[in-house]
Formats: C-alpha cells, structure tokens, sequence
C-alpha cells in the first residue's frame, strides 16, 4: 500500500498501480499519510512518498509523529520547487522584491549551490 497526495499524479508508479502490483491510498494530507503508516494491518506493507524534508519538518513540530519513520534511498521521481503567491496590489512589493533576490542568487551561484548540497545527500 503506497500512501498518496490526493490530486498529485506519480508517473513512475502509474503502470504498478493500473496493474494491481501496488495499492494507491489517498489522503489529503502529509499527516495523514504519515499517521496511516503506524496504523499497523498484520501482512500489510505500507510507504507514502512524500518529500523527506517535508517528512522531517513534520516529524519535528508534531507530537504524533515522533515514532521511527524509515526513509529510503530510492527515489521515486523529483519535481521543482514552486511558489505561489496571492496575485493582488498588496504583494506586488513583496513579489518584487522576491523575484530581486532569486535572480541575485542565481546570478552569484547561490542557487546551483543549493541544489549541488541537496541531490548529493539524496
């Protein structure tokens, strides 16, 4: 059983769940998936894909979740990161000024540095 995000499509696991190999739960939450994985069913195997950071961030601002939580070195697929960000008069400042700093970054290396530290330690 592989623990989802309902809305979210995983391409590289489409094929296992049309074919029955894998069973696809849907939750709308990232707690929620995490919560079902100690929901222990004798014979059932259960993972979720979610983002390991994500995972640790939740792991470290709740409670319930303070229980092993294994992570694998297989990775399913990788996607960007996106922000989203009200389009109304009152963020265009703060919208500028973002947009300002990511390009700064990029500019000087900061950003291919990032993404450098973070696929060598996946």
């Amino acid at each position: 059983v592989i623990n989802t995000h309902t809305g979210y499509s995983y391409p590289t696991l489409k094929e296992l769940f049309e074919k029955g190999q894998l069973i696809r739960n849907d939750f709308s939450t990232e707690i929620a998936m995490l919560l079902d994985l100690f929901d222990n069913q004798e014979g059932v195997k259960k993972a979720a894909v979610i983002d390991q950071y994500v995972v640790k961030y939740l792991m470290s601002s709740n409670v319930s979740l303070k229980e092993n939580i294994v992570f694998s070195r297989r990775h399913i697929d990788y996607n960007y990161l996106h922000f989203q960000v009200l389009k109304s008069p009152k963020m265009h400042h703060i919208l500028t000024k973002l947009n300002f700093e990511i390009k700064k970054m990029k500019r000087v290396g900061v950003i291919d540095k990032i993404i450098k530290s973070n696929l060598s330690c996946m």
